[in-house]
């Protein structure tokens, strides 16, 4: 930014030469000032001889006693000053703002008035002016007419010296204060036009389009900021406000993210991009931010609650349960916020019946019709709603669902579910049946009444359903998957087959297009045990991709079907090598050597990783179990296939393993009672025939004893 004369001067006063190298005006040229009062007191003071050496002695004097805060005597001094050296513009204006800070308002103004007059085209007077103008406007007759005087000491420095910056930012707050927009921000955008060491014009002119709602000029102008100085504090924060506001989370993160490296320490913005990166999926990114200040710091329970939440996204429900059961602050709304999340945390983790507690606990206590009530009742019913059903209590899920559809029909869907659940497919299908033909284009209500359909035994008007779906989207490869699936769901393997082949001419032959179909037709052979085509078509997709690592994982599930032990093992180990995070695979084959009732302690190790990743899987867990009771850890069995009872209600593979359990341990009462269930909710015959041989078998032996 350019520097006044009269800043030099205030910083380099001792230099003698800059007052004496000034070039005198003679008054006596000068035309008569008829219009200015003539002051007594000037006029009859004893003329003294102009000398340069005594101006200076007094001016340093002067400015010696500003600095100690004595502007009375300062004031008095700059006035010998003048004496020696009346025709100094300099020497005027720091009398000018002497005068002002001793509170004589008239007399600065005179002053400066003065120093303009001596220089007609030196625009500093005139910015001294205007300051002046600014900072005393409420002193003036009215703040509005000392407003208009700035601006026209100021438009008077522009028309002086147009490249000056400083000018053009002042008249930019001095526009929009008159209620002047466009000149304020033509004024601002001349400033950044003129400097490009401050990114200030820009902010101003967002500032006020941010008060006006009109948040997308606010937008562009930070946007222009930044690119002036991209770690500026204040742009960053002013953007990221203004994403916060319009719920522009994704956008606001990368902000908040540069924010709180420029910020360093500034706790509240690592709050800010914790819960942003939270509610845009970045677990643990929010986590690594938060972790180091609940270590610092166990009493911040805003944080701990982040670090819960977090947790929870991270899928370890354990942690974020030991982070969020004991938050206890005072504050109705915070607490309420707390519980919510220990009860998701307890149900994502399979304790079903303490969430239950929990939400039904949280329903109770908000009061009726207060604003707590509105906030969270949907809320809090919605995952009480998903603990029933999760805990397999069908009835008051659907309760639940009924009283939330009523107050949001965007749930029907889901209500629909539970009732498709609880095998009321007459109620399933009137939700299903009012919702497909509210929403005909919309393929989610129109996939989930095909399949209740044909599970409910109306297998070709499911079918007719997805028929119409794909006529207004042939080429959505999914309507053809799902309709192959409610064929396949039917045993009618043949129009499933079909359908894939259909679609595979239909269809453009992407690779993508093609790998999904080729799944599908792989499931459809599967499903009948034919696993030799489905082997040939798996075989297929890897020599046109060789490094497809679901098409050897399916590969090795249909060697595992077809014991060809060997193989199987030889690509799921490829599998792992490849991908060491592929939880399934690492399940897959530890099940398989448990199955085999071989190598069980690697098959321990291999499922333990899978739940290292995914810890709440209930098939895993299942697998675990299921290799502790081949070793003959009946302890450990029952630890971990009821852990997975908790997470998957109605398996039949878990209830047949949990009554093998018992029935080994000898409480052939519970043994009764998981192999009935096992039988009850099974659906592959050959498998239903093995566990009521079971049920047999116990039965004579009851009889025996």
């Amino acid at each position: 930014m350019k520097c006044s004369r009269l800043q030099l001067i205030r910083c380099l006063f001792l230099c003698l030469s800059l007052i004496m190298t000034g070039t005198a005006v003679s008054a006596q040229n000068d035309p008569p000032e008829i219009s200015e009062p003539i002051n007594l007191d000037e006029a009859l003071q004893e003329s003294v001889a102009p000398d340069m050496a005594s101006s200076y002695y007094y001016f340093a004097l002067s400015k010696l006693n500003e600095g100690r805060g004595d502007v009375a005597t300062a004031l008095s001094q700059m006035r010998r000053a003048l004496d020696f050296n009346r025709e100094s513009i300099a020497v005027h204006l720091e009398a000018a703002l002497l005068y002002e800070k001793n509170g004589n308002i008239p007399k600065a103004i005179e002053y400066a008035q003065k120093a303009s007059r001596l220089d007609p085209e030196d625009p500093e007077p005139h910015w001294v002016l205007a300051n002046i103008y600014f900072r005393t406007r409420n002193r003036i007759a009215s703040s509005g007419e000392g407003l208009e005087k700035a601006v026209r000491e100021l438009e008077k420095c522009r028309e002086l010296d147009p490249q000056n910056e400083r000018v053009y930012y002042a008249l930019g707050g001095a526009y929009f204060e008159l209620n002047q927009p466009e000149k304020a921000i033509r004024a601002y955008e001349e400033f950044q036009n003129l400097y490009k060491g401050s990114n200030a014009g820009y902010q101003e002119i967002a500032k006020y389009y941010m008060g006006t709602n009109d948040n997308e000029k606010a937008v562009e102008y930070l946007e222009k900021a930044l690119e002036l100085q991209p770690e500026s504090a204040e742009s960053l924060y002013l953007l990221g406000d203004i994403y916060t506001r319009l719920r522009r989370i994704e956008e606001a993160v990368p902000v908040y993210r540069t924010l709180a490296r420029v910020a360093e320490d500034n706790l509240n913005i690592k709050k800010r991009l914790a819960l942003f990166l939270i509610e845009t999926g970045g677990y643990e990114e929010a986590a690594g931010i938060l972790y180091p200040v609940v270590e610092d710091d166990p009493d911040n329970l805003e944080c701990r609650l982040l670090l819960g939440r977090a947790q929870i996204g991270l899928e370890e429900n354990d942690k974020a349960v030991e982070t969020l059961r004991s938050i206890r602050s005072g504050d109705t709304d915070f607490d309420l916020n707390a519980r919510f999340y220990l009860g998701v945390a307890l149900k994502n983790g399979g304790e079903l019946p303490e969430a239950i507690k929990i939400f039904t606990e949280l329903l109770d206590a908000l009061p009726p019709d207060s604003k707590e009530e509105r906030a969270y009742r949907i809320p809090f019913q919605h995952q009480l709603a998903l603990s029933y059903l999760e805990n397999g209590d069908y009835p008051k899920s659907i309760e639940q669902y009924r009283q939330l559809a009523e107050k949001d029909p965007r749930l029907n869907l889901e209500l629909m579910n539970v009732y498709r659940l609880n095998r009321d497919f007459d109620e399933a299908l009137r939700i299903g049946k009012l919702e497909y033909e509210k929403n005909p284009g919309d393929l989610r209500p129109g996939i989930l009444y095909a399949h209740t359909l044909a599970e409910a035994g109306r297998v070709d008007d499911g079918a007719m359903v997805l028929s119409d779906l794909l006529e207004s989207d042939p080429s959505n490869v999914d309507l053809y998957v799902h309709l192959s699936q409610v064929y396949l769901e039917s045993k009618r393997y043949s129009e499933a087959e079909e359908t894939i082949r259909n679609a595979e001419q239909k269809l453009p032959g992407g690779n993508e297009t093609g790998q999904v179909l080729k799944f599908q037709l792989a499931a459809v052979y599967e499903r009948q045990k034919d696993y030799d085509r489905a082997e040939s078509v798996l075989t297929g997709l890897l020599e046109s991709d060789p490094g497809d690592n679901e098409a050897k994982f399916r590969l090795a599930a249909v060697y595992e079907r077809k014991k060809d032990y060997d193989r199987a093992e030889s690509l799921f180990m490829e599998v792992i090598k490849d991908d060491p995070g592929n939880a399934g695979a690492l399940n897959y084959f530890g099940y398989m050597l448990a199955d085999l009732g071989i190598r069980l302690e690697e098959a321990v190790r291999y499922v333990r990783e899978a739940l290292a990743i995914d810890p709440d899987n209930g098939a895993y867990l299942d697998s675990l179990g299921w290799a502790y009771f081949k070793m003959n850890d009946l302890e450990n069995a029952e630890k971990y296939l009821l852990q997975a009872d908790k997470h998957v209600k109605g398996d039949p593979v878990i209830y047949d393993h949990l009554g093998d359990l018992y029935n080994r341990i000898g409480d052939l009462d519970k043994a009764r009672k998981y192999w009935n269930e096992s039988v009850r909710v099974g659906t592959e015959p050959e498998e239903i025939r093995k566990t009521r041989r079971k049920l047999d078998d116990l039965g004579q032996r009851e009889q025996a004893e």
